[in-house]
């Protein structure tokens, strides 16, 4: 994907598949596992999701999908400050997929 976003940077269907595999690869890792944690995972994911939103922003599936990352993200962190934060960014990303489902 990375080949395919130096071709074309405003590729969003490669951006958007791109976080798809990240948020796939970080449900596939162990707690144990000397891979890339799940949050930085999740993290890249999201900032995928929003590059692929800023460049498509009725790419409806993507903002789907980073709510979930960042709900997952927020999981991660119990009940602390920056949980909810992250919940805070998940409502946000929720309130402009209702906006732009609303303007089609």
């Amino acid at each position: 994907y990375a080949a395919a976003i130096e071709r074309n940077p405003e590729d969003y269907d490669a951006l958007y598949n791109w976080a798809l595999v990240l948020q796939e690869s970080a449900d596939n890792v162990s707690p144990d596992s000397t891979s890339p944690s799940k949050d930085a995972l999740l993290e890249e994911a999201c900032k995928k999701y929003d590059e692929a939103t800023r460049l498509c922003p009725t790419l409806h599936d993507a903002y789907y999908n980073w709510a979930i990352a960042i709900s997952d993200r927020a999981k991660m962190r119990g009940r602390t400050k920056e949980a909810e934060e992250l919940w805070k960014q998940m409502m946000l990303v929720s309130y402009r997929t209702e906006f732009i489902l609303n303007l089609n």
